[in-house]
């Protein structure tokens, strides 16, 4: 056809040998238009680099914590993957994404739902800013600060700011 073009796979990935695979499996794939997947290694890397990206975006990420994964959700992909993840759901998704779908997203538990402050202070915390730190980037008094990572810790079942940030990443800490 005339005038027709082919979709290809753009992978994003901080990790040149994981993109080389990806493009590898993906690079025979014949999609109605172009389609970000943006591979989330290290955890974390996503979130830096999805307001770059043009939709529509597929994520692959090996974390399953709620929290991150509200943050990524936040963005609008049209699909976010986490692990085990096999290559036809990935084909699928990817597939999905450029006809211009959205594949149904992780669902995240009412009662692991942060409010937007406590996610801003987290995702702050997460980068190892103390309080005062904090609340100059927010424009709130240190004690605000306090309150609200006292706030998320017990919603999250932490028990200080290390464990807070654990669990953010997906790597909540082992029970002794």
């Amino acid at each position: 056809m005339l005038g027709s073009s082919k979709g290809v796979v753009q992978v994003h990935c901080r990790s040149s040998w994981m993109r080389h695979a990806i493009q590898e499996l993906t690079a025979r794939m014949e999609l109605p238009r172009t389609v970000t997947l943006l591979l989330d290694y290290p955890v974390g890397s996503a979130l830096e680099l999805l307001p770059l990206l043009e939709p529509p975006v597929v994520i692959a990420t090996a974390s399953e914590s709620p929290y991150y994964l509200q943050d990524l959700i936040e963005h609008a992909p049209a699909a976010v993957l986490t692990e085990p993840m096999e290559a036809a759901q990935l084909e699928r998704a990817l597939r999905l994404a450029a006809s211009g779908q959205t594949l149904s997203l992780p669902t995240i538990p009412s009662d692991q739902r942060l409010t937007p402050r406590e996610r801003q202070v987290l995702r702050l915390l997460t980068r190892g800013w103390s309080d005062k730190e904090i609340a100059q980037e927010l424009h709130i008094g240190p004690k605000t600060v306090s309150h609200w990572v006292l706030s998320l810790r017990q919603k999250m079942g932490a028990e200080n700011r290390a464990q807070a940030i654990l669990h953010y990443w997906g790597n909540p800490p082992a029970l002794l």
